[in-house]
């Protein structure tokens, strides 16, 4: 953690073809002038390159900077509404560069988005000689969109990656503070990356983020909350580390083909972005992706329903699409700036149904390789477990919870559940343990409402008495009142002990 005019930073140092630091906190744009390079050694010359609406915010702070630091700054923008990322706007900043005078030895500035920060790479590793760049993300899908790889892309030909160059960054500043300006649409987008790294085994992304039964599905026309400064750091980590961060947190290795590794969701989601000619944005499409995906994978049995409405509930929670029955129609609504000439356009582009079949701009084959592709690369959403690149599928978490339950009905008798990780395996494990134990504690159900609705009946029916039934916080909170409303109308006593959470038959 470094100190820079009394604002807290982490440094994340990056260890690629051309390592790189990143700067992550709040406050950590306006000390930018702390870790900058002075102007020296044949480098005198910076542009600055922003859209317009970021240009009204931060372009002139930056600009003051710079020249602080003894630069010659120039500033390239251009209208946000304007198609960016292309050889048209490529060919634009060229010219803006020769130009002002900048053809060697400077530093460009990406100050934007997503896009903002592919055109500035490009450029830098093709114009000139001795360009560098630095990246200053202001969006949220810009700060935390994984960067397991340095190639930067240009769309060309309907496709957002068919032209592209290695390229990394000689620095990244990532503060929050841009998100407090971000639009609520762009809010929603970066939710997206998120959720899938929630979904992809980040855990520390996971654990920053509101618990479900905190969150509102937001009211339509409202905004998003802003996500926490953690969740954006942990995120950020998330973006450049294979999984989770290192033990000592500061350094990261990113060479070598297992940091180009797509995660859940990664191929369909580009197939619905290109087939929309970019109309729904990358996160927009990725929400869809995953919703589309967790559906396959639950009708191939390679993903659990518990995990599932897990994804469309964050996603639902978030304002975004969880491609469920959804049509190109439903999924341009999420979209308002399109005008209804777009709409209009696309609506015959992209079908989506709840099967996960349909029109993606290609023909059904393409569709169908999308889509067994995206299923190949479905590793994290599985309650398997990943080694060496290999997939090794499932057992359904519900179905091993029921085949335990009915060989102890069966004989009284356990099976061996140990090879079989899950929380709620684990509880219903210790719950039949208990029913065989005569020292009279509370069965353990921890957060498992699986196991406490499949017991509670059962003991009825069994009319054992005096057993008690101990739920984890966050389960004793979940509504149980029609639930114990219809075992009691079936004649069962159940008292409820909310000083120590117990249920008691």
């Amino acid at each position: 953690m470094a100190v820079q005019r009394g604002i807290a930073m982490e440094q994340i140092r990056v260890n690629g073809t051309r390592p790189y630091d990143i700067s992550l906190g709040r406050g950590a744009f306006r000390a930018m002038a702390d870790i900058f390079p002075r102007s020296g050694q044949g480098v005198g010359s910076v542009c600055l390159i922003c859209d317009t609406a970021v240009a009204a915010s931060y372009a002139e702070q930056a600009e003051q900077m710079l020249r602080a630091l003894g630069y010659a700054v120039s500033r390239f923008s251009f209208s946000e509404y304007e198609k960016t990322g292309s050889l048209g706007s490529y060919e634009r900043l060229i010219g803006h560069l020769r130009e002002v005078g900048i053809r060697d030895r400077a530093i460009l500035v990406a100050l934007g988005g997503s896009v903002v920060q592919e055109l500035t790479g490009f450029t830098a590793a093709t114009y000139g000689s001795y360009i560098r760049w630095v990246s200053v993300p202001t969006t949220l899908s810009a700060m935390i969109a994984p960067r397991r790889s340095e190639r930067r892309c240009l769309r060309v030909a309907g496709s957002a990656d068919s032209v592209g160059i290695e390229c990394a960054t000689m620095m990244t500043v990532c503060d929050p503070v841009f998100l407090e300006t971000l639009p609520d649409t762009q809010v929603r987008s970066g939710y997206a990356y998120i959720v899938q790294y929630s979904m992809s085994g980040f855990d520390g992304v996971t654990r920053s983020l509101p618990k479900i039964r905190d969150l509102k599905i937001p009211e339509p026309g409202g905004r998003a909350e802003l996500p926490s400064d953690e969740t954006v750091e942990e995120c950020v980590r998330a973006s450049v580390f294979d999984r989770g961060k290192p033990d000592d947190g500061t350094e990261v290795n990113t060479s070598g083909a297992d940091n180009a590794a797509p995660l859940f969701g990664d191929g369909l989601a580009d197939a619905i972005a290109e087939a929309t000619s970019f109309s729904v944005s990358r996160g927009y499409a990725l929400a869809a992706a995953m919703g589309i995906m967790a559906q396959l994978s639950v009708r191939s049995c390679y993903c659990d329903r518990k995990r599932y409405r897990y994804l469309t509930t964050r996603l639902m929670q978030f304002g975004l699409p969880t491609g469920t029955a959804l049509t190109a129609d439903e999924l341009i609504s999420h979209i308002p700036s399109l005008c209804e000439e777009d709409r209009e356009r696309k609506s015959g582009v992209c079908v989506l149904r709840d099967v996960g079949t349909g029109v993606l701009g290609m023909n059904a084959s393409e569709f169908e390789e999308k889509l067994r592709d995206a299923l190949d690369n479905c590793k994290t959403i599985c309650a398997g477990t990943v080694r060496d690149a290999e997939v090794y599928l499932p057992y359904s978490k519900e179905l091993v919870i029921r085949m335990a339950l009915a060989w102890f009905l069966d004989g009284f008798s356990l099976l061996n559940l140990s090879e079989m990780p899950g929380d709620d395996i684990m509880a219903m494990d210790r719950c039949l343990r208990g029913l065989l134990s005569t020292s009279g504690e509370a069965l353990p159900c921890g957060e498992s409402a699986t196991v406490l609705r499949l017991l509670l009946p059962l003991i009825g029916v069994l009319d054992i008495d005096n057993v008690r039934f101990a739920l984890g916080e966050g389960l004793f909170l979940r509504p149980h009142d029609s639930f114990l409303k219809l075992l009691r109308g079936h004649g069962m006593q159940i008292k409820v002990d909310n000083a120590v959470r117990e249920y008691t038959v």
